[in-house]
């Protein structure tokens, strides 16, 4: 089972997470960094992954963990290894050949998945990704904000995709959409490569637009990653929370 990323696969991504971070879109950005050129959304890579499964009848993800080994490319054949384990977790990994590009986990609970009533306009504070120093990076330094993708958009990305909302539900889905753009966004932004993802969702639907909070926990500037915990909330409270794990990469000199 094979995957590959193309020009339409950035953009509508960008269009649904409202993540405009240059390392995915202008090419003379990329070439500045250490990647050398523009790099897929690591998100859209779960997503790529959840479209080629069903998620299990009566089941709801109850907590994922996404560790991001390398950065995906356009144009390129990846090969897809899931399965489903004795204790129900689906686990799956994207390989580039041998090597391990992204590796994901989804643990599951009883219910039924529940759509969100999504606006037609998307909700973002940024137009723009935040232009942070490493002497930004202090522990406690925090943004908060309302988000949401439009309707339209979030849609034509799950189809292309080929991700079953019903099945997967908003709760996950929203929560990936929304942890790439504070990521590539909010923190670390302009200079961020998305490190990892741990988050837990509770019962009930999502609400939309969703209330952030975003607040980093540490920042190791040796290694230039950063760690934060975040929360996505609506009428009726939390609906996601846990950590993302971030690179910040300064310019090139």
């Amino acid at each position: 089972m094979t995957i590959e990323f193309t020009e339409r696969h950035l953009q509508i991504f960008r269009d649904a997470s409202l993540d405009c971070n240059p390392l995915h879109l202008s090419a003379g950005f990329a070439r500045q960094t250490a990647a050398g050129e523009r790099v897929v959304y690591g998100i859209l890579g779960v997503l790529a992954c959840l479209g080629k499964v069903p998620a299990p009848p009566g089941k709801i993800p109850a907590a994922i963990r996404v560790d991001f080994k390398s950065t995906l490319k356009l144009g390129v054949a990846y090969t897809l290894r899931q399965k489903f384990d004795a204790a129900g977790q689906w686990k799956a990994q994207l390989l580039d050949g041998s090597a391990v590009m992204l590796r994901t986990s989804i643990s599951f609970r009883d219910g039924d998945a529940e759509c969100a009533n999504l606006p037609e306009t998307g909700v973002a504070p940024l137009p723009a990704a935040r232009g942070l120093k490493a002497a930004d990076f202090i522990p406690g330094l925090a943004f908060h904000g309302s988000y949401t993708p439009s309707r339209a958009a979030y849609l034509e990305l799950l189809e292309l995709c080929g991700v079953n909302r019903k099945t997967w539900g908003d709760a996950l889905l929203l929560t990936l959409l929304c942890t790439s753009y504070l990521t590539g966004m909010e923190l670390p932004g302009e200079r961020a490569t998305y490190s990892g993802l741990r988050a837990e969702f509770s019962a009930g639907p999502p609400a939309t637009p969703a209330d952030f909070a975003m607040k980093l926990a540490s920042f190791q500037e040796h290694f230039g990653m950063a760690q934060a915990a975040f929360s996505l909330s609506g009428r009726n409270g939390i609906f996601a929370q846990g950590e993302i794990s971030a690179l910040y990469t300064p310019p090139l000199s």
